[in-house]
């Protein structure tokens, strides 16, 4: 990923993570607002949920898949020309998407025929930008120091969850009016973003050596991180998916305002990432301490859930058993004392069961949470 540099004019501009903060932030953003309409606008042209998903996981897919293959040639080939390229066929296609779904609202396009058309759409627009989020972690991989790439990648993604933010909530409040309308003045901001990186992206180039191969998917350094984030978009994504259908389903809602609740649920999740994401930049911790204390508290998480689940079953084994008069007024005698701060003597035979009710009574304290001694 480093070190050459080529063709650098005298001219060359600085690296600045604002461009690739403002590319983030409205790439983000259109997604984002496609996803918080994708329940209504399928409603009303009479698409089933599971066309939506698939539309949702075909652009997924591609990402996935085409996320390599531009990363390999931005290594070849400059990382400024592969993610202009990207950027340019994502906004073209995301383009020619709106233009679509606006058609098939408003005319009676055949379900069948619209849903080929949004899966041919999402498809296209996640090939194109694949191209995108990979080139950019490449730039800030080589132009920013090893110490201060948390916190790069930290302000980066904080632009991509305020896009997810704005995104929701721009589509929710337009969407009453027109659901096309969103879609529209969200497919000209990647051209925007465009235009930014076309005249401000450093046109100094670090290309990987000839000989150097990436690493392989089944390297075991990946695997964590990989299935963390296999989990967590996961998750995300069915939220993304369902949430505009339940608005329509168990809310009841007409599209327009399923559509602007959906932006307003789906705009709280960008707030969570934003406050994630400058938490981590305000920290300024490295990658590796951040695994470390992630891991710590995964930890600490498990170790906290088996002493509860063993307090439960030794709870259950010194429970007093039995349902005869004695025992009934001994466990009331036992109830009535343990909430109170008296002294108790318990006396008795040995084996007649002494350390049951001292144990029992500590239960029905509100000393429970403490030790037993």
């Amino acid at each position: 990923m480093t070190e050459l540099a080529v063709g650098a004019p005298p001219q060359s501009r600085a690296f600045s993570l604002k461009p690739l903060m403002f590319e983030t932030f409205v790439c983000s953003l259109s997604m984002m607002a496609f996803v918080a309409l994708a329940g209504p606008i399928a409603r009303v042209i009479g698409l089933a949920p599971w066309q939506v998903g698939a539309a949702m996981t075909v652009a997924g897919a591609a990402w996935m898949v085409m996320a390599r293959v531009w990363g390999a040639a931005s290594d070849r080939r400059g990382r400024r020309p592969v993610i202009l390229l990207g950027l340019t066929g994502f906004a073209i296609s995301y383009a020619a998407l709106s233009l679509f779904i606006d058609l098939a609202l408003r005319t009676a396009m055949a379900p069948l025929l619209a849903f080929i058309g949004m899966l041919l759409g999402r498809g296209v627009a996640g090939v194109f930008y694949a191209a995108v989020p990979a080139t950019s972690t490449a730039l800030v991989a080589d132009h920013v120091p090893a110490e201060d790439r948390a916190r790069a990648m930290a302000a980066v993604g904080a632009a991509s969850a305020a896009g997810m933010v704005v995104g929701p909530g721009l589509a929710g409040l337009i969407a009453p009016f027109d659901l096309s309308l969103p879609l529209y003045l969200t497919a000209a901001l990647p051209a925007v973003a465009l235009l930014v990186l076309w005249r401000v992206l450093p046109r100094t180039e670090h290309r990987a050596p000839a000989d150097k191969t990436p690493p392989r998917l089944s390297d075991p350094r990946l695997r964590r991180a990989m299935a963390v984030a296999f989990i967590a978009m996961f998750s995300v994504a069915i939220a993304q998916i369902v949430v505009g259908f339940f608005a329509l389903d168990r809310l009841n809602l007409v599209p327009a305002a399923a559509a602007n609740a959906a932006g307003v649920a789906l705009a709280a999740v960008g707030v969570a990432l934003v406050a994630a994401q400058l938490l981590l930049r305000g920290l300024g911790w490295s990658p590796d301490r951040l695994i470390l204390v992630a891991n710590r508290a995964i930890e600490t998480s498990q170790l906290r859930r088996e002493v509860r689940e063993l307090k439960v079953r030794a709870g259950d084994s010194h429970r007093i058993l039995g349902k005869s008069s004695v025992v009934s007024q001994l466990r009331q005698q036992l109830e009535r004392v343990a909430p109170t701060n008296a002294r108790v003597l318990i006396s008795g035979a040995a084996g007649t069961g002494k350390e049951l009710a001292a144990r029992t009574i500590h239960a029905l304290s509100s000393r429970s949470n403490g030790p037993f001694v």
